[in-house]
């Protein structure tokens, strides 16, 4: 029983060491948690105050940031108020390309100078331009002002012609009553001279006979200058040669006519056909050989009736046989000068004289001209066929050409 007791009081005592020895522990433990809550306390503190620093760093940049955007403007309203960059990128694009700054200019910092010259300078245009509005309102005003003295002109112009032609009507009407009364008088003269008819017609008759004797000195020159102008100016039947081929292709062809006959370059030819002389073309001569000339055929009639081998070819100015004898009178310049009609006429065995004489046969009458014999200007321009030389010509029985009729059939 004692023994019993004596385990039980030992296991008591062993329970209670334990139990001290856990409260120990306890002790112990809640101890060094309380210093570690201490530390972690002491962290939490100092990061609560990190984070209040940071949320405090946060809201001042977004503060400033959002400040920023509303300054800058590029913003996308989609995202609020913060700068859209692809936005922004799109407005310094714009800005350079508006103010032509180049690709040189990369930020707004480098743009916004330029900007503001660009502006300046169109400012300064716009109030140039604004000046010359004004000055064009003054001048439109004075030109309304000159048109409302002008109406006003007019207005007064048209009263005094209507007061004139008042006049003019009574005058007319003054006019016909002394035109009424001339017709009275003539009418009574047509009676007092009908008494003189009869010695008018005996004068008639004396006319009449001094006309048959000038028709018969008239009809002598005119055979004179018919024996003159044969050689000259013929028919188409006196061909002057014929084509000797032709070349359809080119339009062209040659003739029987050349150097050896004093053909020039440039004379123009009828070409007619040899059988009924029908006219066809005309041949330009573009090239002279010694017995044949190259021709270019223009103004074809008809299409399907062109030049052929055989045709005959004329030109009634044209004359390669015999001496003649020509003079110029009047005026001529440019490609007419008379170093190229003397070249021209030469080269067909024409002389150019220097005054009219008895072996003249044809006479050139050129332009008007503005001096007179002795070389000194006039006033009034001459007409070659009012000169005396021009009457004494005709008189003579001497050809007259034309210069145009030159022009017509050659080419120089």
């Amino acid at each position: 029983m004692k023994s019993s007791v004596r385990g039980m009081a030992k296991v008591s005592v062993v329970w209670s060491i334990v139990f001290l020895i856990a409260a120990i522990v306890g002790v112990v433990a809640f101890l060094l948690a309380s210093g570690e809550m201490e530390n972690q306390k002491t962290r939490a503190d100092a990061l609560s105050r990190q984070v209040a620093e940071l949320e405090g760093r946060v809201t001042q940049r977004s503060e400033e940031f959002v400040a920023l955007s509303e300054t800058v403007g590029y913003s996308d309203p989609a995202k609020g108020n913060n700068t859209d960059l692809d936005t922004l990128k799109k407005g310094l694009e714009g800005t350079r390309t508006g103010f032509e700054l180049g690709a040189s200019v990369k930020t707004f910092a480098d743009a916004m100078p330029l900007v503001a010259n660009a502006l300046n300078d169109r400012k300064a245009r716009i109030t140039d331009l604004e000046s010359q509005v004004e000055a064009r309102s003054a001048q439109i005003e004075e030109l309304q002002k000159r048109m409302r003295d002008a109406g006003t002109a007019a207005t007064t112009e048209a009263s005094d012609l209507r007061s004139k032609l008042g006049d003019a009507q009574q005058q007319v009407e003054d006019t016909k009553s002394e035109y009424e009364r001339q017709v009275a008088e003539l009418r009574e003269q047509v009676r007092s001279k009908t008494s003189e008819v009869g010695t008018v017609q005996v004068a008639k008759s004396e006319a009449e006979k001094q006309f048959a004797q000038e028709a018969e000195t008239l009809r002598t020159r005119m055979n004179e200058m018919g024996r003159k102008l044969q050689p000259f100016v013929k028919e188409p039947e006196a061909a002057d040669g014929k084509i000797l081929s032709v070349s359809k292709v080119l339009s062209a062809g040659w003739i029987n006519l050349g150097a050896v006959n004093r053909l020039p370059i440039g004379t123009r030819f009828t070409v007619a056909s040899g059988a009924d002389k029908r006219v066809k073309a005309i041949a330009e001569v573009t090239k002279v050989e010694n017995s044949m000339a190259e021709v270019k055929f223009t103004d074809q009639r008809d299409p399907f009736d062109p030049p052929t081998p055989g045709d005959v070819v004329w030109n009634p100015l044209y004359d390669p046989r015999g001496e003649r004898y020509a003079l110029l009178l009047g005026g001529f310049s440019g490609e007419h000068a008379e170093k190229q009609l003397k070249g021209l006429m030469g080269s067909m065995g024409v002389t150019i004289q220097s005054k009219l004489d008895n072996a003249t046969d044809f006479l050139i009458v050129g332009n008007e001209q503005y001096v007179d014999q002795d070389g000194q200007p006039v006033e009034t321009p001459i007409q070659p066929t009012d000169l005396p030389v021009f009457k004494e010509a005709v008189a003579q029985g001497v050809q007259v050409v034309l210069l145009k009729d030159l022009r017509n059939y050659f080419r120089f």
